[in-house]
């Protein structure tokens, strides 16, 4: 992938997946919703992938355009847009999820509060 980053691999990204994926089924042993792991696991994967993704979309249109996005402002981070390029690729899928919270109610509930 060098049209995106020389700095990344197939390795890392199938790690970071992973490890994503296998730290959500933690959440539903600490809240109380140990019959919901698959889910979370799918969710942790889903959230993983469109997180990567949307970093590797984000760093492709910026070297395509040659935008440097650097500041100095976090030392060994890239600039704003780099700190913030995987979250925004996840907004659509969380928008979606705040839906189908409210037809099941709110979370708060799910757990019995």
């Amino acid at each position: 992938m060098p049209n995106i980053s020389p700095g990344k691999t197939v390795e890392g990204f199938i790690g970071g997946v992973l490890i994503a994926s296998l730290f959500s089924c933690f959440i539903p042993l600490f809240i109380g919703l140990q019959d919901y792991l698959l889910e979370f696991f799918i969710l942790g994967l889903l959230v993983a992938l469109i997180s990567v993704l949307g970093d590797l979309f984000f760093s492709m249109l910026k070297r395509n355009k040659d935008i440097k996005d650097s500041s100095h402002l976090i030392p060994g981070h890239g600039g704003f847009i780099d700190l913030l390029d995987g979250t925004i690729a996840i907004l659509p899928l969380l928008t979606l999820l705040s839906f189908r919270m409210n037809e099941l109610g709110s979370i708060l509930s799910l757990i019995g509060f």
